[in-house]
């Protein structure tokens, strides 16, 4: 209908929990007062017990970091299929995920995990397969550990920084499981 063409639905964070957003893109009034209404929000039932520190997006997926470093779980809102993730080694409150997809759209997660802020490496889960990856990069750069990175066409843009200067962007491109160069901002 176009009542419906015209609503935003999304998702956000609130108290640990992940809601489902929606609003009227053209805005809802009270017509007594003509005052906007606030959007609808309702939290997602399929993910009610547990609490979840962060959230990444990455076409039609949402990667959730669960709170407590107890795992990750990946999420079809479209399916409502839920997909738990254990970890290789320990997961640590500073680490930094992405979500993303190959040439075959095989999703995958980039994890960059740090000790005290540096980082100590990087590794690569693929859904299809059920297993991690040990990524061996050595960079000249550096991701803070509270950067979130922002997915785009399966690759994941971050800010990166050279000593002290968030001055640069870079990609991590998940079909060559590589950083691309840094682009000046």
């Amino acid at each position: 209908s176009a009542a419906a063409r015209k609503q935003f639905m999304g998702f956000m964070m609130m108290d640990f929990r992940v809601c489902s957003l929606k609003f009227d893109l053209e805005g809802i009034r009270n017509d007594e007062e003509e005052d906007f209404v606030g959007p609808y929000v309702k939290q997602v039932s399929i993910l009610d017990h547990i609490e979840i520190s962060q959230v990444f997006h990455c076409d039609g997926l949402l990667l959730c970091v669960i709170k407590d470093k107890e795992g990750l779980v990946v999420w079809n809102p479209y399916l409502g299929q839920t997909k738990w993730i254990q970890p290789r080694t320990e997961f640590d409150r500073l680490d930094v995920y992405a979500l993303g997809y190959d040439k075959n759209r095989n999703h995958k997660i980039l994890r960059i995990f740090f000790d005290n802020r540096t980082v100590l490496g990087y590794e690569i889960y693929d859904l299809c397969s059920n297993s991690w990856k040990v990524v061996n990069v050595t960079l000249d750069w550096s991701i803070r550990s509270n950067q979130r990175g922002v997915s785009f066409k399966g690759n994941t843009y971050f800010l990166a920084r050279v000593g002290y200067i968030d001055d640069f962007l870079v990609c991590f491109d998940f079909k060559t499981h590589s950083f691309g160069p840094l682009l000046p901002l």
